[in-house]
């Protein structure tokens, strides 16, 4: 029984392979952040770097103070503030994506107006699009 015991305990991960993986994951989430341009991409990868952050607490909560469940909490705190952060990121991606037609990051200058009128549900009369058109051609024809 003992010795089951010695061979299971030498199977199990130690703290280093634990950190090792957190790292990975994060490096992993971190690569995803600098190289994509898809906005939805980039919100997964800082998912990945949230959840690697995660991790962490639960691993130093069960390696340095496993009596306790600081770690814990911790992590349920950056997981609810992760499914916010997805919730509100998705309605932006989504607002932007109706408005500019792209999610692709280095084509959304926020501060200029689209190439294209807005299209879709929203409708004007022709009186207020005319006036619409003339207020825009006359601040950017500068």
């Amino acid at each position: 029984m003992n010795q089951l015991l010695e061979s299971i305990a030498a199977q199990t991960p130690g703290i280093r392979e634990w950190l090792l993986l957190t790292s990975v994951i994060f490096s992993i989430g971190l690569y995803g952040l600098l190289t994509r341009r898809n906005a939805v991409g980039i919100l997964l990868a800082v998912e990945l770097m949230l959840n690697s952050a995660a991790l962490n607490f639960v691993i130093f909560n069960r390696f340095c103070l496993p009596a306790r469940i600081d770690g814990s909490v911790m992590a349920i705190f950056v997981i609810a503030v992760a499914a916010a952060e997805v919730v509100v990121g998705m309605a932006i991606f989504v607002a932007i994506y109706r408005y500019r037609g792209t999610v692709d990051v280095n084509r959304m200058d926020t501060m200029k107006d689209p190439v294209t009128p807005l299209d879709g549900p929203i409708a004007f009369h022709e009186g207020v699009m005319e006036g619409i058109n003339k207020q825009y051609k006359k601040h950017h024809d500068h």
